[in-house]
């Protein structure tokens, strides 16, 4: 079966091969390529072969990894340590020994130091463990080693090619290799659902394998450090925790960190493709110019109906009139690029539009990114519109089949936000108009200095109160006014035929808030939209505007969006109650 040779350096097996600095070629690694390839040529298995493979993986102090062999068949993958000469095992470690029997340690065992190349591999998404076994060997092919410890347990000679198999030609390297991976197998969890590759597989795994090894920009990952100081924030221990989880699905309410922690990733794996998807056009603007202003273009930001929109090359679809059957219809006759990863934030407004099939396309190269793939879904069932009509927890559940779940309790927000989030948990309680009616009263003779509600019984009052708390908005910045999407539908006493909420946005002292708005402030007057655009995204102060009662047919979700907007605010909150006759 075919040697096929990977490696950036071809020719002759003296160009090939790496030297000393005298000149003088690498014996023990020109011996085993040797070896190498005439074993596999023989083997019914194909093997690909990378020799000599540096990739800027930061490891034990070094800022970069070296493979001697990089092997891969049809049964998995064979990191492959070579140490050429006479070697030497004493208490334990393992010496070169030179001409004159001078003995030089070896910084770290060749069996440790393969396995943890190994385990680089994996954990830096270089080699996709639910895609191929992956395990290591050591090469000895000048000394003869019987056993590596006397400890029957700690011996590791089951992985070790020394010189007694390299001299004799009955013994075949690739049949050592493949029974490496046979044990692997045998000896993995995973040995249900990883299975062994077909040649189409194989070649399909090396052509998205060969160009990923090549990009070296792909393994650029910024500190923990560099994190923190462009998120202004102190630590980021769930998401150094979570590192080796390739499929992560978050649960967190308002101020748990969700948007930060998908920024966060993104800026510590600079190096791979990744796409961020959202509901909210507001949103996807925010993280949009923050990972420009870090200089961040690797990850590709969009909302969900635009960027399905895009690779169907449709007109652009609100979120809200897109179906599972629609996505399944997109991705079955488009042939989509893959990503690295894939970031969903606010999941609860999409994962019953198709995201499990949308993921299973664009994570993985070969259609089963849910079980291989690398994603980050945040989402919070309270802010999910319609979430039990929905069967959001349901599409939830079915992820967590292929995913580790976890959840964010802590407010990382300032202590104000903390209370009016607080009171906002309280709201999710109110079952009738007439609960919401005496929630807001209690409200209103309970002022607090971050939480002030004001009732305004008749026009007058409201558009008095409505001036006063723009005129009181000292930075304008950093503050917001929201309405109640009802509004929409109730007819403004003093502007004829306009809607409350459209009346609201031609005042003065506002301007209609849009994706354009988001890093180009007009400083003169304060944004103004509806509560539900500007879900997952907070600022200093919010003016909220509220009917004060239900006149929407679903109690809930009108309960939902006035939820909603009072867990927008990150220091102050200012309530206008709209009197509706």
């Amino acid at each position: 079966m075919p040697f096929i040779n990977k490696s950036r350096r071809t020719g002759t097996l003296e160009q090939v091969i790496s030297r000393h600095e005298d000149g003088t070629i690498l014996q023990g690694e020109a011996d085993m390529y040797k070896r190498i390839q005439e074993d596999c040529e023989k083997s019914l298995l194909h093997w690909y072969v990378w020799y000599d493979l540096s990739l800027p993986i930061s490891f034990a102090g070094q800022s970069e990894i070296q493979i001697d062999f990089l092997l891969i068949c049809e049964k998995g993958a064979i990191v492959l340590e070579v140490k050429g000469g006479a070697i030497q095992l004493i208490g334990g470690r393992f010496y070169y020994s030179g001409k004159n029997g001078a003995l030089t340690p070896m910084k770290i065992s060749p069996f440790d130091q393969a396995s943890h190349y190994k385990w680089a591999l994996l954990n830096n998404n270089v080699i996709n463990g639910d895609l191929l076994f992956v395990d290591y060997a050591v090469a000895f092919p000048h000394q003869t080693m019987v056993c590596t410890n006397t400890h029957e347990q700690l011996d590791q000679s089951f992985w070790l090619w020394d010189k007694t198999y390299h001299d004799d030609e009955t013994y075949s390297f690739a049949d050592f290799c493949e029974s490496i991976l046979d044990n692997a197998r045998e000896n993995s969890s995973k040995q249900h659902y990883v299975h062994i590759l077909n040649k189409d597989e194989l070649e399909e795994i090396i052509d998205v394998l060969s160009p990923t090894i090549e990009d070296k920009s792909r393994y650029s990952q910024s500190s923990l450090t560099e994190v923190l100081n462009w998120l202004h924030i102190e630590n980021l221990d769930i998401l150094e925790g979570l590192s080796r989880n390739k499929r992560i699905i978050i649960e967190g309410g308002p101020g748990t960190g969700k948007t930060t922690m998908a920024k966060a990733f993104i800026k510590k794996h600079n190096g791979l493709k990744g796409l961020y998807l959202c509901q909210n056009i507001l949103l996807h603007a925010r993280v949009k110019e923050d990972l420009i202003q870090e200089d961040l273009y690797n990850c590709e930001v969009n909302t969900f109906g635009r960027f399905l929109s895009s690779i169907s090359q449709a007109e652009s679809a609100e979120s809200e009139s897109i179906d599972i059957e629609t996505v399944k219809q997109i991705l079955l006759g488009t042939a989509c690029k893959t990503y690295d990863y894939i970031i969903i934030d606010e999941a609860q407004d999409i994962a019953d539009k198709g995201i499990m099939p949308f993921i299973d396309k664009l994570c993985s190269k070969t259609g089963n990114g849910l079980s291989i793939g690398s994603y980050l879904i945040f989402y919070d069932l309270e802010q999910g519109y319609n979430s039990s009509y929905r069967h959001i927890e349901d599409v939830v559940s079915d992820l967590l089949s292929h995913a580790v779940h976890y959840q964010l309790n802590e407010n990382k927000r300032v202590i104000t936000n903390k209370e009016i989030v607080r009171t906002a948990n309280q709201i999710l309680t109110i079952d009738s108009n007439d609960g919401y009616s005496e929630f807001m009263k209690t409200l209103c003779l309970n002022e607090q200095p971050y939480l002030h509600v004001v009732k305004a019984d008749i026009n007058k009052e409201f558009s008095r109160a409505f001036r006063n708390a723009i005129k009181q908005t000292t930075d304008v910045t950093n503050s917001v006014v929201l309405a109640h999407s009802s509004l929409k539908h109730l007819i403004s006493k003093n502007d004829a035929g306009m809607s409350v909420f459209d009346s609201l946005q031609c005042k003065a002292g506002v301007h209609c808030l849009d994706e354009n708005d988001i890093y180009n402030p007009d400083r003169s007057s304060i944004p103004f939209t509806s509560i539900l655009k500007y879900k997952g995204l907070e600022t200093h102060k919010v003016i909220l505007i509220l009917p004060n009662r239900c006149t929407v047919s679903d109690f809930k979700n009108f309960i939902y969006e006035v939820y909603v907007g009072f867990t927008r605010a990150m220091m102050e909150l200012h309530v206008i109650i709209y009197n509706v006759q």
